[in-house]
């Protein structure tokens, strides 16, 4: 008899196979009886649980590419799934297993990409591993969450493989087989296996194999193979704010990945690497090839030690307006004198032929510039000086429009910097005001009041009007200064012969004035002053004329370009920019390249500049290493980088073309001051 059960001692009846009941559909169910009523056919146990954690038998490894068809049933053709050297997963729900750069797995995604390929890692008790495309291992926890954040392999990040009757395939953890739910997230803590315990393996180690016979062949061609190892640059990045972007995400937000987050924070904190670029790009897996990068910093944040201990124009409690078009400089975690071990540690981590690892800019944005004062003007000219200053800016405008009906800052609340207005209130300008950070809340139940809510509802409306005024004169402050604010580092750049750092927003009216700036402060057309015009998605036929009239400008491309919604303004210019007049910049934490890190807490860092020239090749129909070797090209001459020395070993480093060797700027040394003409 068909239902009668010959696998031996022990063995269960085939119903008790059945997979717990999800919601499925009882034709579902029916196949799903059917597959395991084989398997109990075939002298397979039945997996048992004792007790949490502690899963009983399965089957054996052995039984891997050459699982048995179901009696009745259609036969599968079935591979041997450890001999591939990459694949892809697919669960149950049809989408397929993708790991982000932030160490998240999902089964969200509907095609095959780079994250959605792991690399198979076979261990010498026969167990497997995986590793993402990001150089991370797939790691389970004591509550069965997957992360693929680790960077070397223990007990929590070995797998068995199970190869399943229908042809799918199975992972079991220390904790349990690995299960995707009906809401993409992967978790490892089943007793057995049902439908959500199964994937489909599609074997990726086809490209693999392309990309190794492509490297050989480049290994034949001397030439080739010197610019598959182009070196690359950040050509502008807040790095401070991306050393503790986790940092920031897990004290405004609550979820999952904050906690996560906090606990790498707090352990980064506990060990003193919370300013190390080092142990960054030692977690994020950096490549060899790359050779630093150029950070911003905002001159009314950062302190020196001529400042006499004076405290800086923002605290801990944040910095900007927080206004999405603004690009402040420094995360509103850190302190004010971090720049100074950031640049003194990429001094020390010299790239081969580079120089410093880390290179400054420093500069006021428009978001700071109610801020600037004469003691602001005075510090950054004094930051332009120092030795790995290499730029000045970014310099920005913005005239974002200020709604009528504003209600007037009392005559104590006017005047105010951004950090005094957080003093006052508990929130920096642009930002959410929250009754329970308010100092005077506090203070109220402290002097035995009841409740925030109490407060709230005696105090609130008042208090909240109160605050708006004081944001609101803020913003009238930052709009009358920041022409001014901008007209001095323009003049500061030229008198000391530094790049200038340009960023704008998609505003007409702060492209025009900005252009009216450079022209009265630079010179007319044709002046040979170097420019990086940066982080720009506005109007493309500003683009057009900024490249005209200033012979020595770059536009900078980032991640904006990879997001579908920029595609066709920013994709524009960069079709029409010619091959020596960009730069490849990452603008760190903020606009990450679509499609890399987009799960929660995701944020943009040096290294993902290898997306954007990716993108920029397909736009401007041209390989990727012809866009890494203009851009390195470009991005030497804008910051006038000590070059590869002849006999130094560094035959990766071209030489600039003719057509960029004409309008090319005098040397400077690291002083950032122009060379002597002899």
């Amino acid at each position: 008899s068909s239902d009668r059960n010959d696998g031996g001692d022990g063995a269960a009846p085939a119903a008790a196979f059945e997979p717990p009941t999800r919601g499925g559909a009882e034709k579902k169910k029916v196949k799903t009886v059917k597959v395991e009523k084989g398997r109990a056919q075939g002298g397979n146990r039945r997996p048992t649980q004792s007790k949490m954690g502690d899963i009983a038998s399965l089957p054996s490894s052995s039984s891997l590419g050459a699982a048995q068809n179901p009696p009745g049933g259609k036969k599968v053709a079935l591979v041997d799934v450890r001999s591939f050297k990459s694949l892809a997963l697919k669960s149950h729900h049809n989408r397929h297993v993708k790991a982000d750069i932030n160490g998240e797995i999902k089964a969200s995604s509907m095609n095959v990409g780079e994250q959605e390929k792991f690399d198979l890692v076979h261990n010498e008790d026969a167990s497997i591993s995986l590793r993402s495309c990001h150089g991370k291992y797939v790691s389970v926890d004591k509550m069965g969450d997957l992360c693929a954040s680790a960077t070397s392999i223990g007990d929590a990040e070995k797998f068995q493989l199970v190869c399943n009757d229908d042809g799918t395939i199975s992972f079991k953890s220390i904790r349990g087989f690995v299960s995707a739910q009906n809401k993409c997230g992967l978790i490892a803590n089943r007793a057995m296996i049902g439908a959500w315990e199964r994937f489909q393996a599609k074997d990726r180690s086809r490209q693999t194999k392309q990309n190794a016979a492509e490297d050989a062949s480049a290994g034949a061609d001397g030439n080739e193979a010197a610019a598959a190892a182009l070196p690359i640059f950040d050509a502008c990045c807040h790095l401070q704010a991306v050393l503790c972007a986790e940092e920031q995400y897990s004290i405004t937000h609550s979820d999952k990945t904050a906690i996560t987050f906090g606990k790498r924070a707090g352990a980064r904190r506990d060990q003193g690497l919370e300013w190390s670029f080092r142990y960054f790009r030692e977690q994020q897996s950096y490549s060899s090839v790359f050779r630093g990068c150029v950070s911003a910093w905002d001159a009314t944040v950062v302190r020196l030690e001529a400042d006499s201990g004076s405290a800086s124009c923002r605290d801990r409690a944040g910095s900007g307006s927080g206004d999405p078009e603004e690009l402040d400089g420094v995360t509103s975690v850190g302190e004010d004198n971090a720049w100074a071990s950031i640049l003194a540690q990429g001094e020390e981590d010299r790239a081969p032929d580079f120089g410093p690892m880390v290179h400054a800019a420093f500069g006021i944005p428009a978001a700071s510039a109610a801020d600037a004062n004469e003691q602001c003007f005075e510090r950054l000219s004094a930051l332009c000086r120092l030795p790995l200053c290499v730029a000045v800016g970014p310099v920005s405008l913005s005239f974002p429009d200020i709604a009528a009906g504003i209600i007037e800052a009392k005559e104590h609340h006017r005047d105010l910097s951004a950090a005094e207005v957080a003093l006052t209130f508990g929130a920096l300008p642009g930002s959410a005001y929250d009754a329970k950070c308010d100092p005077a809340c506090s203070a109220w139940l402290a002097a035995g009041g009841s409740t925030v809510e109490d407060w709230t509802m005696k105090k609130g409306d008042r208090r909240l009007s109160e605050f708006k005024g004081a944001c609101a004169d803020y913003a009238r402050r930052r709009l009358e200064a920041q022409v001014s604010v901008a007209e001095f580092q323009i003049a500061l750049a030229k008198e000391l012969g530094l790049p200038l750092i340009v960023q704008l927003p998609p505003q007409t009216d702060a492209e025009r004035k900005m252009a009216e700036i450079l022209v009265d402060k630079l010179g007319g057309e044709g002046c040979e002053h170097p420019v990086l015009l940066s982080a720009f998605y506005g109007r493309p036929k500003c683009v057009g004329a900024l490249l005209k009239h200033f012979p020595n400008l770059m536009v900078g491309f980032s991640g904006l370009l990879t997001h579908s919604k920029l595609k066709d303004s920013v994709g524009e210019i960069a079709f029409d920019v010619p091959m020596d007049r960009f730069v490849l910049e990452s603008l760190g934490p903020r606009f990450p390249p679509a499609g890399v890190g987009d799960g929660r807490g995701s944020f943009s860092h040096p290294a993902l500049i290898t997306h954007v020239a990716a993108e920029l090749a397909a736009v401007k129909r041209v390989s990727q290493d012809e866009i890494f070797e203009a851009a390195l090209r470009n991005v030497l001459q804008l910051f006038r980088l000590p070059r590869a020395r002849a006999g130094s070993g560094a035959s990766d480093v071209p030489e600039p073309s003719e057509s960029s060797s004409d309008s090319a700027l005098p040397a400077a040394d690291m002083t950032g001051q122009p060379a002597s003409s002899d």
